[in-house]
């Protein structure tokens, strides 16, 4: 999503310091850069929309708020997007909620979109080998392999995002690709696709 302002062209450190500094127009610019990204990989995590919106809402608020004492980082994305994973797992842990990531498994919500995205002559064998992959595959992998082919982070951002070991990060993808060979999906255009597909907000 392109957001027309004078903060396109400045690196993630300077518009963080401008942030920093208390700049309104910074904050604006990280803020409709970013919402939907963090809504739809909260969605993912936590398949509560509500619950999501309440997470992205509060981290904003806590980021302007506490703008003075942020450190420096070298990404926006991937600070916002550890923060709001350590959010939604405070949140889901509050409310009693919380499972175990690695079961997560997808929403009915999830099918329901997947079902209006695709042409109704493929609908059928499509949402069966998207479902029969989502199954196959533990939370973590999906987490991972999102990161990593949607959102085109390196191993050292999704490392940094999910805290992992940089090695742990290869392994799971690894697991996670050979699960989707085996059940044909080896198109990284394909596994892009089921991204957006599954996750509406993407």
């Amino acid at each position: 999503m392109k957001i027309k302002t004078t903060y396109n062209n400045k690196t993630d450190q300077e518009i963080w310091g401008k942030l920093r500094e208390g700049d309104k127009e910074a904050f604006e610019f990280i803020f409709k850069s970013y919402y939907p990204v963090l809504m739809g990989y909260g969605v993912k995590i936590s398949k509560d929309e509500a619950l999501t919106k309440d997470t992205v809402q509060e981290l904003f608020c806590k980021l302007w708020n506490n703008r003075v004492k942020l450190s420096d980082v070298r990404s926006i994305e991937s600070y916002l997007l550890r923060s709001m994973r350590n959010n939604i797992i405070r949140a889901l842990s509050k409310d009693g909620k919380l499972v175990d990531i690695d079961e997560n498994q997808p929403t009915e919500v999830a099918q329901s979109h997947e079902k209006e995205m695709i042409n109704e002559e493929q609908s059928e064998s499509l949402s069966k080998n998207i479902s029969l992959a989502m199954d196959k595959l533990s939370g973590r992998q999906r987490e991972a392999v999102y990161l990593k082919y949607y959102k085109g982070l390196s191993y050292e951002e999704i490392s940094e995002i999910m805290g992992l070991q940089y090695q742990s990060v290869r392994n799971v993808i690894h697991r996670a690709i050979n699960v989707l060979r085996k059940e044909n999906l080896k198109d990284k255009c394909f596994m892009i696709m089921l991204w957006v597909l599954t996750f509406p907000f993407l």
